[in-house]
């Protein structure tokens, strides 16, 4: 057996750790399809937010209205 033989018969690219994933694609979307809403990634509390805010002051010019 070589060592880049796959030892399951399912494609990686069909599945995700057992979602679905859509076949692949060079369309670009520059907006979310209808029906689609972009949710975001994280929800920070009032604290973290204020510690982002202490570390970009620090670390760049930037400033940061929060």
């Amino acid at each position: 057996m070589s060592f880049f033989s796959r030892s399951s018969t399912k494609s990686a690219s069909s599945s995700v750790a057992g979602k679905d994933v859509p076949p692949p694609t060079s369309k670009i979307f520059t907006t979310p399809l209808d029906g689609v809403k972009p949710t975001k990634k994280w929800n920070y509390d009032e604290g973290q937010l204020k510690q982002v805010c202490t570390l970009l002051s620090l670390s760049s010019d930037r400033k940061i209205n929060h």
